[in-house]
């Protein structure tokens, strides 16, 4: 409910009377408790005052007339002492007479108008004393035992009762003697007076009564003086607010006509006051206003021209950019006029439009992933750059290839709108495709022409290993030829058709039953579209032996020395292998791009001791060799800050190694890095089920499919089928496989194959 202001200075009048008298009261009957408080604790001191000089005169009086008692043994007669002082003394409460050995001779307790009986204890040899209060007093002559000249007298308050005692001597005593368990000669006895505290409450009570008693009488005088005062004001402020209310009703009637706009609007108050001087201010007021109005509407008029040419003038230079650029509104709403070519590639947006749908144009998931992104950055909750790196930033509308930017229109320091900037980027796209693709091409025809024996090989194996993944029905061993197939191809240049075998190897991990034949007919099919492409550039046959000067400056000493015919011939006939040296610097430069991706340093050593391989009876081996080498510096090999923190060189160092051996060939492959986490290869194999128990079942563990330390997957590992791959190739060719691992050293895999010959 609105009160008006006569209401409110009548009421407001009123409360005031109300208060000034309430505060007097108040103040009134504070002094009046305080005043009976005080006079209260007076009396109450002066009681005690007397209490204790009373107690203490008492106690030292009766404590000479019971000497000569307690040496006769005259109980009555001290029974009869006791009687009559209680007689004497009503304040009195209790009389507790002790012999030497503490035991009670008299207790006498005596309740206010009934005092009890003074007479001997009826205990046999004395009922010893017991009372709380007791040990209290011991305690204090304690206290005093080290001064013997201390005072015998004893005073404390205990309950409702002020305790004063004194031990009796013979002659002359000592706090010290009075607490000794050996009474002697000199201690006769003890003597408690208790006197009662109670009137001291009842005085503090009396004090209450009287200060609520007066305390009564001034609310009465209050509520009365309240009343009257109330109603005079009350009539004062009803006389005083009628008289102010009306011409402010009249300036609020013509206030309220000026708003609607009527200039005609009057204000006749007539008066020498401030009200007056508040019309005659509004009168003036509504003529600067009228005045004002028109001036207004002639500029508001002048300046909707000014804003539609300017507008028209802005929409050219927007249109002129080629760009399409988005206004948007922090609530995601298309906000303002959008450029021409903005309206070519997504249509004309309608009012309140949300960007996300505006730019997807129909494509519900693309929708979804602009608007949680959009969305990030209209909150300002993470760093700008940040949070539009959450956003796509190129899209396809039609042939057209659109890369989106995004602006934030800053005003008086606070982010107030996003601008999109969208740019058709397709001749530029297509170029950086045309350049990749070239480049591609380039590293192929490299590796053709570095060794053209290697990279007929490799086209042979490759094929093969199509047609194996294409026939294979199991899982595990269709992933690790898409794996082989995957590594064998960067390193030879065929980098997009690496990238669609890491897609369809992603694609089967998350979901084995993925249909297959369709994508790698498309990945075989681009295979064979680059091989085409690269044909012109390679020899049309490949048929040769390649030889060493070394080599041939050992046939030649060799044929000087006269040896003999059939070694030469068979040294001779290994010249058609291929050298274990080409092989492991192929996997050398593989190892030196990975680094170099993964930002590391890397020093390759070769060492084949001019050793040659049956290739092409050993093809599996050598192809799955490269898994080896990348787990080396993927996973072994640490960042440069790492091996420094370590005391290690930057340059990290990988050393690939062919040898003879009995019966057959050794390859090994060893880095000098943190060597393998075992813990995280038990950890994993457990959670795959794979026993991990001893250092054996570890090892094996490693070779299984699907087992990786790798914290991510990408496409130079991560799938944990490398390794099992390299096992399988192995065994195969009834080889095998053995690691070795010190943690902070390094690791060493070493391989065996038999082979019929190896030059």
């Amino acid at each position: 409910m609105r009160l008006g202001i006569s209401a409110r200075l009548t009421l407001g009048a009123t409360l005031l009377v109300l208060a000034i008298v309430a505060g007097l009261a108040y103040l009134r009957i504070d002094a009046t408790r305080a005043l009976h408080r005080r006079v209260a604790a007076e009396k109450a001191q002066q009681y005690r005052a007397q209490l204790d000089a009373r107690g203490a005169t008492t106690t030292q009086v009766f404590a000479q007339a019971l000497r000569p008692l307690l040496i006769g043994n005259q109980d009555e007669e001290i029974a009869a002492l006791v009687a009559l002082t209680v007689a004497q003394d009503p304040s009195l409460a209790v009389i507790d007479v002790l012999g030497r050995d503490k035991s009670v001779i008299v207790h006498c307790a005596i309740t206010r108008g009934h005092p009890g009986a003074c007479a001997p204890s009826t205990y046999a040899a004395h009922a010893p004393m017991r009372e709380a209060s007791w040990p209290l007093l011991e305690q204090t002559w304690r206290s005093r035992a080290a001064d013997p000249h201390g005072a015998l007298l004893v005073s404390l308050d205990q309950a409702e009762l002020a305790l004063f005692a004194a031990p009796v001597f013979l002659d002359h005593g000592s706090p010290a003697a009075a607490v000794a368990d050996d009474p002697g000669e000199q201690r006769l006895g003890y003597l408690v007076f208790g006197y009662d505290l109670a009137p001291l409450a009842q005085l503090a009570a009396e004090g209450e009564a009287a200060a609520a008693a007066e305390t009564s009488d001034a609310v009465i005088a209050a509520i009365t003086a309240g009343a009257v005062f109330g109603a005079i004001g009350l009539v004062l402020a009803i006389l005083f607010g009628v008289g102010m209310a009306r011409p402010i009703r009249r300036l609020a009637s013509a206030a309220q006509q000026l708003a609607r706009g009527d200039w005609n609007a009057r204000v006749d108050v007539r008066r020498s006051d401030e009200l007056g001087q508040l019309a005659a201010s509004f009168r003036d007021m509504a003529e600067a206003v009228r005045a004002r109005d028109e001036q207004l509407r002639a500029h508001a008029e002048q300046l909707e021209a000014t804003v539609a040419e300017r507008t028209r003038h802005l929409a050219l230079i927007l249109d002129s950019t080629g760009d399409a650029l988005v206004p948007v509104g922090l609530d995601g709403a298309i906000a303002g006029q959008v450029s021409a070519a903005a309206r070519l590639w997504f249509g004309a947006p309608r009012e309140g439009t949300p960007v996300w749908t505006y730019l997807a144009c129909g494509d519900a998931a693309r929708a979804a992933a602009f608007q949680l992104g959009i969305q990030q950055i209209l909150e300002d909750f993470l760093p700008f750059d940040v949070a539009i790196d959450q956003l796509p930033r190129r899209i396809e509308r039609g042939d057209r290839v659109l890369e989106l930017g995004f602006r934030q229109v800053i005003d008086d320091g606070r982010f107030q709108q996003l601008l999109v900037v969208v740019a058709d980027v397709t001749r530029q796209v297509a170029a950086e495709r045309g350049e990749a693709l070239a480049r591609e091409l380039q590293g192929i025809v490299a590796q053709a022409l570095r060794d053209p024996v290697s990279f007929t090989r490799f086209v042979a194996e490759t094929e093969g290993l199509f047609a194996q993944v294409r026939a294979t029905p199991e899982p595990a061993i269709r992933l690790r030829g898409l794996h082989t197939l995957k590594g064998n191809s960067a390193i030879y240049g065929f980098a997009t058709v690496s990238a669609q075998l890491h897609a369809l190897e992603s694609a089967l991990v998350e979901d084995p039953a993925h249909p297959l034949a369709a994508e790698l007919d498309a990945i075989e099919a681009l295979w064979r579209e680059r091989r085409t492409q690269i044909a012109a550039y390679l020899p049309r046959e490949v048929d040769g032996v390649s030889l060493s000067r070394e080599e041939h400056r050992d046939l030649v000493a060799r044929l000087e020395r006269g040896e003999n015919p059939r070694a030469l011939a068979a040294m001779v006939r290994g010249w058609t292998d291929v050298p274990a040296e080409r092989l492991l610097s192929q996997l050398g430069e593989h190892a030196r791009q990975i680094a170099e991706r993964r930002g590391k340093q890397v020093e390759i050593e070769v060492e084949a001791d001019g050793l040659r391989v049956d290739v092409a009876a050993t093809s599996a081996f050598w192809g799955n060799l490269v898994h080896v080498v990348r787990n080396a510096v993927d996973h072994g090999l640490e960042a440069p800050d790492v091996r420094r923190e370590h005391g290690k060189s930057a340059v990290g160092h990988l050393r690939l190694r062919a040898r003879r051996c009995t019966g057959g060939i050794e390859v090994a492959i060893a880095d000098d890095g943190g060597g393998i986490d075992w813990d995280r290869v038990r950890d994993r194999a457990r959670s795959m089920g794979v026993p991990a128990t001893g250092p054996r079942e570890l090892e094996a563990a490693l070779f299984a499919d699907g087992l990786s330390t790798a914290a991510c997957v990408d496409e130079v590992s991560g799938r944990g089928v490398g390794l099992a791959a390299v096992r399988a190739a192995c065994e195969a060719g009834r080889g095998h496989v053995a690691i070795h691992s010190v943690t902070g050293e390094g690791t060493t895999v070493e391989l065996r194959i038999p082979q019929a010959h190896a030059s």
